[in-house]
């Protein structure tokens, strides 16, 4: 892990794409698949309806991206010893990643020192909460952004919780209730 770092102007500003491109991007040497994302698969998601990407740049470098999609997770909703699958309306960050360069970097906002990876976080999960009306935000994450996404509200799925199944196993489903959801027989999210 790199030592923690302090910077003076963060100014970000977000941009929509929908198109590849060969912007300099690199999470780390582990995770080859987010980046080569901006690279190779950001049209395909845009065209396929698999997701929408954004960047978050600071000047002229990528700070960070991400890209989310609308979907549902099912769940068995159980009343008087019956089971119904019902369905939480969710949207899936379904990658997002924050440039070597800006990680363990803090910058003061609103007087106090935040790491920048937290700051695009929040600003995603208030962005989804300011344009569109779900129950939830879901994702899959990797082994090590685990604590991470736990310091920031994520939680694990509630027992009663069926996630659609995540190709690369390893990865670890994680959500953020975002309204009060009843699983039927007294079962609250938390």
């Amino acid at each position: 892990m790199s030592e923690k770092r302090q910077i003076d102007s963060f100014t970000p500003e977000i941009v929509r794409i929908t198109d590849k491109c060969n912007l300099p991007f690199n999470a780390g040497q582990e995770f080859s698949n987010f980046n080569s994302f901006l690279a190779y698969d950001v049209e395909d998601y845009f065209l396929n309806g698999d997701g929408v990407t954004y960047l978050i740049k600071n000047g002229d470098d990528v700070v960070a991206f991400y890209c989310i999609s609308a979907g549902a997770i099912p769940y068995n909703y159980i009343c008087e010893n019956e089971s119904q699958m019902w369905g939480i309306s969710i949207v899936e960050i379904r990658m997002f990643a924050v440039d070597e360069h800006y990680q363990d970097v803090f910058f003061e906002y609103g007087g106090i020192n935040i790491p920048i990876a937290a700051w695009c976080l929040k600003y995603i999960i208030n962005s989804i909460q300011s344009f569109i009306g779900v129950k939830a935000i879901f994702l899959h994450s990797v082994p090590t952004a685990e604590k991470f996404y736990k310091t920031n509200g994520f939680q694990e799925m509630n027992c009663v919780m069926n996630p659609f199944h995540c190709i690369d196993e390893e990865f670890k489903p994680l959500w953020l209730p975002l309204q009060s959801i009843s699983f039927g027989d007294g079962l609250e999210n938390n």
